[in-house]
């Protein structure tokens, strides 16, 4: 994830309660979802795009139930997962700039993977004091910050986890107030930039300032994403202004 500047709003909760959300089809198979009750595995290799290794990418094991089994690419572009769950899994990798690859495989020992990115899809434009209405799924980008204020991840992340990015240009000097809004108690949500980020209940609004001419890159995002089930849905509303 690099861009001039960048804002996501992630909906987010590491080790909170499985959330009850709305879901909708996926062409992406379920099967896998279900966490086997034995780990007995490593799963490794490197993560590329177009030939350049990527690091700090997410890699991730969808639907174990469980938070915390995940890991971030190295400088080289290498990960390592051990005590991978032993049988069908989901394998999710992912950063932001990308497109999130989901693969479904069958572990029965030691496992080398090598996964090569695609360009994601460009942000949506948003206008300063509009209001969107979207839903995150698992499989969208995954968007990260490096606020040493939250949660700090490893390979300096924060939080992290699928987003959907829009894109603000920003027409005077002052301070940007984004504000995201979702339903129920059990979905916890982030609004987050690059270097910026708030967790956790709705409403929420992440502050802070912004100069003439910059373009801020947003999003919203599930935090703690891989203890849930494939076709899970996030879905927010969020506002942006411009206060002086």
């Amino acid at each position: 994830m690099r861009f001039t500047s960048g804002l996501a709003l992630l909906v987010l909760c590491a080790g909170c309660e499985k959330a009850s959300t709305l879901t909708y089809p996926t062409d992406i198979p379920v099967s896998a979802v279900s966490a086997p009750p034995s780990t007995c595995c490593t799963l490794s290799g490197t993560v590329t795009a177009d030939g350049v290794r990527i690091a700090n990418a997410l890699v991730d094991v969808l639907g174990t139930g469980q938070a915390g089994h995940y890991t971030f690419t190295r400088t080289d572009g290498s990960f390592r997962l051990p005590d991978t769950p032993k049988g069908p899994i989901v394998l999710r990798i992912g950063k932001w700039g990308f497109k999130t690859q989901v693969i479904t495989s069958t572990i029965d020992g030691d496992v080398g993977r090598d996964v090569n990115l695609q360009p994601g899809d460009l942000p949506a434009s948003i206008a300063i004091g509009a209001t969107v209405t979207s839903a995150v799924r698992l499989d969208d980008t995954i968007c990260a910050t490096s606020d040493p204020g939250v949660e700090d991840g490893e390979g300096g992340l924060g939080f992290v986890g699928p987003c959907k990015t829009y894109l603000l240009n920003i027409p005077r000097d002052g301070t940007l107030a984004a504000t995201a809004t979702w339903p129920g108690s059990g979905m916890y949500m982030t609004v987050i930039t690059a270097l910026h980020g708030r967790c956790c209940s709705s409403p929420l609004t992440l502050r802070f300032p912004v100069t003439a001419g910059s373009a801020i890159e947003l999003g919203v995002s599930i935090h703690g994403s891989d203890m849930l089930s494939l076709g899970t849905t996030a879905p927010f509303e969020l506002t942006v202004r411009l206060d002086p």
